[in-house]
């Protein structure tokens, strides 16, 4: 079962020769830097202990850095900093949800912010590269989005499999920053042959940013990819839920 939960673990996933965001060799020349995944500014300074690294060409890199900044801001909120209105990079407006009045952030790519990490996540965990497409790809956010339409029955099937993937030992997994970002994924194979990886991702308990009329709702996603040689595959993944099921992944009680 690959997982990264050790500052080892961390500084083995270092040795990656190739660029998580484009996938060619790091050696393949061009000036390199180093990528924090998630970044540094998300996390208190005591949590900052042992964090997932990876070389990145700096050119594929050096992009990414406002959005880092938009989302450190939001998720640092779980911990009690924020920053004065005038220095803000998110909108928060106003929408409907189940017949109440709820504030969602726009304006911020979420879901791919989060994918990038996800790639990086796969490439540390399997030493391969994930494109940056991901087809048949979904990802649910713990926060209320202003353009959101997906239904909580997805983010509750993703959140079964999680969940009875741990309970049979078979979820590949990163733990870091002093245990405050949990990654955890299962590999299975569908009705169609696809082979599909269901993660979820923890930051401090950003689940609880939401509207939680049914709960917490935790970060969920899906993608197909081909099967990595070193992960580990679910045996009994359940496709079905009923009412009532848990909308995070990450749930103890």
């Amino acid at each position: 079962m690959p997982e990264i939960i050790s500052q080892d673990d961390c500084k083995k996933a270092r040795s990656i020769p190739f660029c998580y965001l484009c996938g060619k060799p790091l050696s393949s020349g061009g000036e390199t830097n180093r990528d924090h995944i998630p970044p540094r500014k998300i996390f208190r300074d005591e949590d900052r202990n042992w964090p997932l690294i990876l070389k990145t060409h700096t050119s594929c890199n050096e992009k990414q850095s406002e959005d880092d900044e938009v989302i450190g801001q939001i998720v640092a909120l779980c911990w009690g900093k924020s920053v004065p209105p005038r220095r803000q990079k998110f909108k928060v407006n106003i929408r409907r949800y189940k017949g109440n009045l709820m504030p969602g952030i726009s304006g911020v790519p979420i879901q791919g912010i989060i994918w990038r990490w996800v790639r990086g996540f796969h490439a540390a965990l399997y030493r391969e590269f994930l494109p940056a497409t991901w087809p048949g790809g979904n990802i649910f956010t713990p926060f209320p989005r202003s353009d959101n339409t997906d239904p909580d029955i997805n983010r509750a099937l993703f959140s079964k499999v999680l969940i009875e993937n741990r309970r049979n030992r078979t979820l590949d997994r990163i733990i870091t920053q002093n245990g405050k970002c949990i990654y955890e994924c299962a590999w299975a194979t569908v009705d169609d042959g696809r082979t599909i990886c269901v993660f979820g991702l923890r930051l401090y308990d950003w689940e609880k940013m939401g509207p939680q009329a049914d709960g917490p709702r935790g970060c969920v996603g899906l993608y197909s990819a081909v099967t990595p040689k070193t992960a580990t595959l679910s045996t009994d993944s359940v496709f079905s839920v009923k009412n009532g099921d848990s909308l995070d992944p990450f749930e103890t009680s």
